[in-house]
Order: structure tokens, then C-alpha cells, then sequence
């Protein structure tokens, strides 16, 4: 078995991609329709997922532990996301590939 090197906080920065790709996704294919009606399940929901995903892990799942600083970071991850998926809509090369 391959061991991958690990680094202090290397769990937080998968946490945070994971929840970029969520949230880029959602807000990439919400933005095509109007964003802001939309907040609620691009913004909103990716967060209360990971912290409803952290609690299962506290309580339901015993050799795993739910941790705030997890959460923390799939919080990060979805500003990111959400973020980096505003600033491409505004590229207007990207706003015709995703024309409908």
C-alpha cells in the first residue's frame, strides 16, 4: 500500500476542495437562471449538508468524530466556490458556453 505524505491540517484542505466543487457546481448551473433567487440552495444548503454530514459522524458512526473545524472548512469551501463561480459568469466567454 501507496502511504500518501500527509501535512498538519491536510484533512481541512480536502474539506475545502471537496466543497468548492460542490459549491462551484450548484452555482454554475444556478447561474444560468437567476442567481439570486437561488441562494438558498447554492449557498445555504451545501453548509447545512456538511454540518448535518459532521453530526452523523459525531453520533451515528462511532470511529469517526464530528469536528468543528471540519465544518469550519467546508464553510470556507463553499464562499470559495460560490465565489470563484461568480467571478467566471462575469467573463463573457464563459457566459456563451453556458448560454441555454
Amino acid at each position: 500500500m501507496i502511504r500518501m505524505p500527509r501535512f498538519y491540517g491536510a484533512d481541512k484542505v480536502a474539506h475545502i476542495l471537496m466543497y468548492v466543487c460542490l459549491a462551484f457546481a450548484l452555482a454554475m448551473e444556478n447561474s444560468i437562471v437567476k442567481f439570486s433567487y437561488r441562494f438558498s440552495l447554492v449557498f445555504i444548503m451545501p453548509i447545512i449538508y456538511g454540518g448535518l454530514i459532521e453530526i452523523l459522524q459525531e453520533y451515528c458512526f462511532p470511529p469517526r468524530t464530528g469536528d468543528w473545524f471540519d465544518w469550519i472548512a467546508d464553510i470556507l469551501g463553499v464562499a470559495l466556490g460560490c465565489l470563484l463561480a461568480t467571478k467566471l459568469c462575469s467573463i463573457r466567454v464563459i457566459r456563451m458556453i453556458f448560454r441555454r
